[in-house]
């Protein structure tokens, strides 16, 4: 796992665009669509089927493409890049163009309000990879196909997406339900009842200092086994939640999220939903360590008091035939465990000497969220190195958040 290597004020800021009122523009009733999430009514357009392309040793791969009356959402990757670039400088890639063509010639571009946000990760292996979310303009709705065109530091590239339309769906339910515990408010904002699917949808706030919200149940809401959330009814029976990825894109930022669960018997009249963690990121705390870290030493980041056991030099795989993309700092960690109902995960930043070179993190299991015994800070001369600093505290919140709401059959 690597955490965008980016300066504070670009970290990743995804976010779910129907949180935000448009002005002037009336909203039709959400319906669910699969694969697409809660939209307004109005129907839309939506990817074909999923995009890659090739060019040497870089691959393009467009993640989400989403259209409605709202603006079209746009969030792709471009790996296998070989950026170097100071540590205190503005990514390039920032400044790239990112478009797209219609068969007609017309241009979408990032609309006014846009959010436009990305992260860049440095895996072991020398190689970057550029991570881009953006709101354009509304497509047309008699667009077929569009070329998505991008210009600049991540390359040229010219890529053609097949589109398809969305004008029908679930018919959604509005709702207002909301709980707030530990200062983090969950916000029940629509429910579908359909007979194969219930799908909800959830807005998650929290106050500071929390900096994001980092998982509805777990981190990246990649939500299995203990972290999923529960649906019961008013007779007692418990409805487990389905895949947390398979009827919707993913939002690394965490604020909004879509849980389905299996449909619900007709003499159900009331639900109750419970939601047993938060994920956030808090924006006090910073805990320094100078290298190298012989014997134990305690540390405090924020609130938790924790221990970096020792450092080292990161260990090429054996066939690796050089440390050339392979080199840097390792941390031994022990960040102790539930306090109260807090524990501590991980560092939501790493500098070395003041700068920002991205991390990576041990093997974790996605939805058992623990905290981090090993970290990993990729450096081309980790001999130089003398100060590490831990920032931005990542905790998982206990609840559980219990939300109760009537059952409601949209017509």
């Amino acid at each position: 796992m690597s955490k965008p290597d980016s300066e504070e004020h670009e970290e990743e800021k995804i976010r779910e665009l129907l949180s935000r009122a448009v002005d002037g523009l009336e909203v039709p009733p959400p319906v669910f669509v699969p694969e697409v999430g809660f939209r307004p009514g109005s129907g839309g357009l939506r990817m074909a089927r999923p995009v890659a392309v090739e060019q040497g040793r870089k691959r393009l791969t467009v993640h989400h493409l989403v259209s409605s009356q709202i603006g079209t959402e746009l969030a792709f990757e471009v790996s296998g890049l070989a950026i170097e670039r100071r540590p205190d400088a503005r990514p390039q890639w920032m400044r790239d163009e990112v478009r797209l063509l219609d068969e007609r010639g017309r241009e979408y571009r990032p609309s006014p309000r846009a959010w436009m946000a990305g992260g860049e990760s440095r895996p072991q292996g020398g190689s970057a990879t550029v991570r881009r979310s953006m709101t354009l303009e509304p497509l047309e709705s008699q667009v077929h196909r569009v070329e998505l065109r991008i210009n600049g530091y991540v390359g040229d590239w010219v890529v053609p997406i097949d589109l398809i339309l969305f004008d029908t769906g679930l018919a959604g339910t509005k709702l207002t339900s909301s709980v707030s515990r530990h200062g983090i408010t969950i916000t029940l904002r629509n429910v579908s009842f359909g007979a194969e699917v219930t799908a909800l949808d959830l807005e998650v706030v929290a106050e500071p200092p929390v900096r994001f919200v980092r998982g509805l149940g777990a981190l990246h809401g990649m939500r299995r086994g203990p972290s999923r959330l529960v649906l019961r009814d008013d007779h007692g029976r418990l409805y487990e939640e389905t895949d947390a990825t398979q009827h919707r894109p993913q939002d690394p930022m965490g604020r909004v999220d879509v849980a389905t669960f299996p449909p619900i018997p007709p003499d159900a009249r009331a639900l109750e939903l419970e939601v047993p963690y938060v994920v956030v990121e808090e924006g006090v705390g910073t805990a320094e360590v100078e290298l190298p870290v012989t014997e134990p030493r305690r540390l405090v980041i924020g609130d938790f008091q924790i221990q970096v056991l020792r450092s080292g030099r990161l260990v090429p795989p054996p066939k690796a035939a050089s440390r050339v993309g392979w080199d840097g700092i390792s941390l031994e960690l022990d960040l102790g465990d539930w306090q109260g109902d807090r524990r501590l995960l991980m560092p939501g930043r790493v500098l070395v000497d003041g700068h920002d070179y991205g991390y990576r993190l041990g093997a974790m299991s996605p939805g058992i969220d623990e905290p981090a015994k090993h970290l990993e800070i990729p450096l081309s001369d980790p001999t130089t190195a003398g100060q590490v600093s831990l920032r931005y505290p990542t905790v998982q919140v206990r609840g559980p958040w219990t939300l109760r709401f009537p059952r409601e059959v949209a017509t």
